[in-house]
């Protein structure tokens, strides 16, 4: 009996250090540096406390293969108090502001319940005061450390998986020529247009960086973009000899992006090679038309839209899959889902992306 029971106790002694070994493992797993982070910034919107808008962009990670391990860095940007809602600036009135605290409750309990395959792998920063979509990056950026990052808007869904692995090798093996590479959105699709209409810079064509092929870019977009941790930070953020292009409270879009087009406009497409700036084309998303007459016109325009896939159905976790949508001659990766839309607050008739039936919420009609 002494041997058994001597036997017993030895047997959950080891069960009980490997229990310590194996969580001592996922800790140091946790701690080690990530080859690529997910960073998504929320902030004050009209459909809070309701959780469904950043859950919508959380679930469409499943189109997405290659983020299905990366870590994730949800920040909660702070507000500051105004006699009325101004959303980008942060401000909210009283009312407002008790919502967006109740929505950080409820996605913090969110998290914790596991009950969301991502759940696992996020975590949250709640910042005390407001920092602006710039900074909320930043902030994420110091708290992770990675190789690169991919940064995500809270209401910019992925609708399908492109080569997330083949753009981070290219960058990984071309890093003083691609920089930041932008996925496609309806935005750059007319990119060559704009900037040969508006600015007469007309922008090489798309080249070949090993697995993937991207196209230039001559303006830096917030929208869903994968980049050199170390180069957002030294260029961007002026960690090192150069001084920061963006700061508190800004947009880097606004600021440096707008820097970046006077840049080109007056220098040349040879001022491109500072920014490092690229779009991914692939299949669904080919490079954007080239200029023909150097004006976009509002017709040729919205044809670009029509024949985009921003006029289409998507049903309830149903990617686009290898080809385009019969009429699509353009699909993104991202689309815009529009947090004014009571489509995403609590109690509202579930259709469109989250029952499988109607059309996707932030279709154009």
């Amino acid at each position: 009996l002494r041997l058994a029971g001597a036997g017993l106790l030895g047997g959950l002694l080891l069960a009980a250090g490997l229990r310590v070994l194996r969580a001592r493992r996922r800790r140091l797993a946790a701690q080690a540096p990530a080859r690529l982070a997910i960073i998504v910034v929320t902030s004050p919107a009209p459909c809070h406390p309701s959780t469904r808008l950043i859950e919508c962009l959380l679930n469409s990670l499943r189109f997405v293969p290659d983020l299905a391990d990366a870590p994730i860095t949800l920040v909660c940007d702070g507000t500051k108090r105004g006699e009325s809602d101004k959303y980008k600036k942060g401000i909210c009135t009283p009312d407002l502001d008790l919502r967006y605290r109740e929505f950080i409750r409820r996605l913090r309990a969110l998290v914790a319940s596991q009950s969301k395959p991502w759940c696992a792998r996020t975590s949250i920063i709640e910042l005390p005061s407001r920092h602006g979509f710039g900074f909320a990056v930043r902030q994420a950026m110091i708290s992770r450390v990675s190789d690169f990052v991919i940064v995500l808007q809270h209401d910019r869904p992925f609708v399908r998986g492109c080569d997330i692995d083949g753009v981070v090798t290219a960058m990984a093996a071309h890093p003083a020529v691609v920089k930041y590479v932008c996925l496609p959105t309806q935005s750059t699709h007319a990119h060559p247009q704009l900037v040969y209409g508006r600015h007469q810079v007309l922008l090489p064509e798309a080249r070949a960086f090993g697995p993937v092929s991207l196209a230039p870019l001559a303006f830096w977009y917030d929208s869903t973009h994968i980049v050199q941790r170390e180069h957002y930070l030294a260029f961007v953020f002026g960690f090192g000899p150069e001084e920061a292009r963006v700061r508190r409270g800004q947009f880097p879009e606004d600021t440096l992006g707008t820097s970046m087009m006077a840049d080109i406009t007056t220098n040349g497409i040879e001022a491109h090679a500072k920014y490092g700036t690229w779009v991914l084309v692939d299949d669904l998303a080919p490079a954007g038309t080239p200029p023909l007459n150097g004006h976009l016109t509002r017709k040729v325009r919205h044809l670009m839209y029509d024949q985009g896939y921003a006029r289409h159905a998507l049903n309830d976790g149903q990617p686009t899959g290898e080809a385009a949508p019969e009429g699509c001659t353009f699909v993104p990766v991202v689309v815009h889902a529009d947090g004014r839309s009571k489509r995403w607050t609590d109690g509202f008739e579930k259709r469109g992306l989250h029952s499988g039936t109607g059309r996707y919420p932030h279709a154009r009609p």
